[in-house]
């Protein structure tokens, strides 16, 4: 199989994987987000996805400096041959690092709705999970802002 049609077949099994499980039906540890990568989820053999991927909302990736290992997302250095491959980029607090998002300015405690600008797509962006929003540096429930 070409490299191209199993990246497309890859790129539609997780689509459908995404689509079937919906909003609240994470995989293992994965967490939700509003708006991420089509990008299949990094790995061990390929901690840094391709560079193009189609933009998918409302889907589940794994937490920041984490690779799938097929059940859960587990910390790169658990990997089992560490060092070979480079490590993906650190995100701020418990902020996570996703392929592609919005370059629109995340929700904070002081403007938790920003307004809805049509805002230039950035590529390994940092976010906050569903339903968190910014405060310094870490994502937390709106409920909890100061």
């Amino acid at each position: 199989m070409h490299l191209s049609n199993m990246f497309l077949l890859e790129l539609t099994v997780l689509f459908l994987v995404v689509t079937a499980q919906g909003i609240a039906g994470c995989p293992g540890n994965q967490i939700q987000v509003e708006c991420g990568s089509g990008c299949p989820l990094p790995t061990c053999e390929r901690p840094i996805p391709p560079t193009f991927c189609i933009p998918m909302c409302r889907t589940c990736i794994c937490p920041t400096n984490t690779v799938w290992d097929g059940s859960y997302c587990i910390p790169y250095h658990h990997c089992p041959f560490p060092g070979t491959t480079p490590a993906p980029p650190v995100c701020p607090g418990n902020q996570i690092r996703v392929e592609c998002g919005s370059g629109c300015p995340l929700p904070t405690c002081e403007i938790p709705n920003p307004p809805s600008t049509v805002c230039p797509e950035f590529c390994r962006t940092c976010i906050c999970p569903t339903n968190t929003v910014l405060n310094g540096d870490y994502c937390i429930p709106y409920s909890e802002c100061p």
